[in-house]
């Protein structure tokens, strides 16, 4: 965690002094060159061309973050000897060295974009940076979010499979206090039965939590309910919207798009049924709710992992836009 002051932690604490204190320095060599020599230290001075080396360097480090991830160097923890060092810590250098490469390139571009290349390349950088900056406050916010706002968080790859298993319990309450169910209804009550199974082509971590309300099942079941509890508008709504929301997290109708329209459409329900019935109203509204979270879950899931495939393309043809600028100022300085 970096943006939360509890656990902003030693490294990062050491990190952000040495990068205050480099740029501060910098800084200060740049407006000693400039007075000294009357004017700009581009990219062709000395003190240019040191600031130039340095922010590249940082580029190609940054990138070997790739590498480091990898699953051989996750399992080693040295290289020739060498100390490789945590993958936290190579990540705080990732994040704070990327952050210090920002004055220095401004420094070596003079305070300036220069030419098409050089402004290319200065855009390119910014919004490398931008994204980085980006995925960093989303990998601090979003876990958080995900903790407080979705309690009854699942195992992601297994959404649909619990999403199947609600179905099938608000069926089971459909058919106890709904009437007599439809045929087609007997394979949604069994979903929560499969289980997909591990194969060599794919093994899924984890296992699928039971999430629902979990009815008695009897050969008679309606001899335990009251009497009157028969009550068709319940059965009505689950085949016609709730089924079909809990099993793929939407609502063709847009009644059950939001917690406020899952309340409205489950207060006119409660209102509809019989009075015996309106238990297992609430709790297949109970159910959606739930529903509702997972679905909150997959967005969150989305952008705390969307993010990295915009800022990687863009590293990868960052360095290759450095490659072509380097051979460029050779070429023709």
């Amino acid at each position: 965690m970096l943006l939360d002051r509890k656990h902003f932690s030693p490294l990062h604490r050491n990190w952000l002094a040495t990068v205050i204190l480099v740029t501060i320095a910098s800084a200060a060599w740049f407006a000693w060159t400039w007075w000294r020599s009357g004017r700009n230290p581009g990219g062709g001075s000395w003190t240019g061309l040191a600031f130039g080396i340095a922010a590249a360097l940082i580029c190609l480090f940054e990138m070997a973050l790739v590498i480091r991830k990898t699953s051989w160097f996750r399992a080693r923890r040295t290289l020739l000897g060498i100390p490789l060092g945590t993958a936290r810590a190579w990540m705080a250098a990732h994040i704070w060295l990327g952050l210090l490469a920002v004055p220095l390139v401004a420094m070596h571009a003079g305070l300036r974009f220069g030419g098409t290349l050089s402004w290319l390349l200065a855009w390119l950088f910014i919004v490398v940076i931008v994204s980085g900056v980006v995925g960093l406050t989303l990998q601090n916010v979003l876990p958080r979010l995900l903790t407080e706002a979705v309690p009854d968080e699942t195992i992601y790859s297994q959404i649909d499979v619990v999403g199947s298993q609600l179905a099938a319990d608000a069926a089971r309450l459909a058919r106890l206090y709904g009437g007599p169910p439809p045929e087609e209804w007997a394979e949604l009550e069994q979903a929560s039965a499969s289980r997909p199974s591990p194969t060599a082509e794919g093994v899924i971590a984890g296992a699928p939590r039971r999430v629902g309300t979990m009815v008695e099942r009897s050969p008679h079941p309606e001899v335990n309910l009251p009497r009157g509890a028969d009550s068709p508008d319940l059965h009505w709504a689950v085949k016609q919207e709730v089924a079909e929301f809990l099993r793929t997290g939407r609502s063709s109708t847009g009644k059950l798009g939001s917690a406020q329209q899952i309340q409205w459409f489950f207060d006119d329900l409660r209102r509809r049924v019989r009075p015996e019935a309106r238990p297992a109203v609430d709790q297949i509204e109970d159910l959606c709710r739930r529903r509702r979270q997972f679905n909150l879950q997959v967005w969150i899931h989305f952008w705390l992992h969307s993010w990295l495939s915009i800022h990687l393309p863009l590293s990868v043809a960052l360095i290759w836009l450095l490659a072509a600028h380097i051979v460029g100022a050779i070429a023709y300085n």
